[in-house]
């Protein structure tokens, strides 16, 4: 029985917006690597549908906060 899996194309490209994603907050990659959950599919790892649920809402929700606090810095600017 051959148990070699690879990564996904799908996989890949969430390693890259996990880096992505660490270099924009200062957190470390390690902690968000941690945070991959993955599927076997054939002969391929998957991300999990939960994952990559949480992760789209966690980005999104990251990005409603940098527009709340890029319009409070635009008040403040205007204010000074």
């Amino acid at each position: 029985m051959n148990d070699t899996v690879t990564l996904s194309d799908q996989a890949i490209v969430r390693v890259v917006d996990l880096l992505q994603l660490a270099l924009l907050t200062g957190t470390d990659i390690i902690d968000n690597l941690r945070t991959l959950r993955l599927t076997v599919d054939g002969s391929s790892l998957v991300i999990s549908e939960a994952d990559n649920e949480a992760f789209h809402a966690a980005v999104q929700r990251l990005h409603e906060r940098a527009e709340e606090l890029a319009a409070e810095g635009m008040r403040n600017a205007e204010a000074n």
